[in-house]
């Protein structure tokens, strides 16, 4: 067998005959999140970092926005939990594009005021919901995972299409940038956006005409 580091995972090849076939198999190895390895010995004992779970990671992070809506929309379980998660997590400006109030109560005076136009906009629930899990993706995604010009599924109704620049030195999420990637928590990594993603399965119309950045494209289209 042949052995080697390589973009932060250890990989071995080994080459066999089977029934005279030649053929080789490579198995990749990954450190558990907070150790790494050290020479001389096997596996990866070294301990490098306490880490915390993706909820608490968010707050460490600042993201006091992203942390308060996953709140709203009871999410903290699922983010707390054993399950690894890759979140692309908006800024706490990012979050100005949507409304700040969210109804759980249908049958509710503010309810029926939102349905009057008497109050702001807005978020029922389950379009929260939908909103924060858009930005969710099962298991492991480091920027090393990530690759150019891939569809991503989402745990909520979206995909995710990831770009690269540049040797991976920029790294995009629908079009927007990531500004900060690859920070580990407990349970899965976080990549923080610098704005709401996009839903990728919108055709380009209905971007162009929800978003003000495109008014010049809009009037031409």
């Amino acid at each position: 067998k042949e052995c080697g580091e390589e973009e932060g995972v250890y990989k071995c090849a080994y080459r066999a005959d089977d029934f005279e076939q030649k053929y080789t198999a490579t198995i990749t190895y990954r450190c558990c999140t907070g150790y790494a390895r050290q020479e001389g010995k096997p596996g990866c004992p070294l301990r490098v970092a306490d880490l915390s779970n993706l909820l608490d990671t968010a707050r460490n992070l600042g993201l006091s926005e992203f942390v308060s809506y996953a709140s709203k929309a009871k999410l903290e379980g699922a983010l707390t939990g054993a399950t690894n998660y890759t979140i692309f997590a908006p800024t706490n400006d990012a979050f100005g594009s949507i409304p700040t109030r969210v109804i759980t109560d249908f049958g509710s005076p503010s309810k029926r005021a939102t349905q009057r136009g008497d109050v702001g906009p807005a978020l029922t629930l389950d379009q929260l919901k939908d909103t924060l899990l858009s930005h969710v993706v099962p298991g492991w995604l480091t920027a090393t995972d990530i690759q150019d010009e891939e569809i991503v599924r989402t745990l909520g109704p979206g995909e995710i299409r990831t770009t690269t620049y540049n040797g991976k030195k920029i790294v995009n999420a629908n079009c927007v940038k990531v500004v900060r990637a690859d920070q580990l928590a407990s349970n899965g990594v976080i990549h923080v956006v610098d704005n709401i993603l996009p839903n990728s399965k919108k055709s380009i119309l209905e971007i162009v005409s929800q978003d003000s950045r495109f008014t010049v494209l809009k009037s031409a289209v």
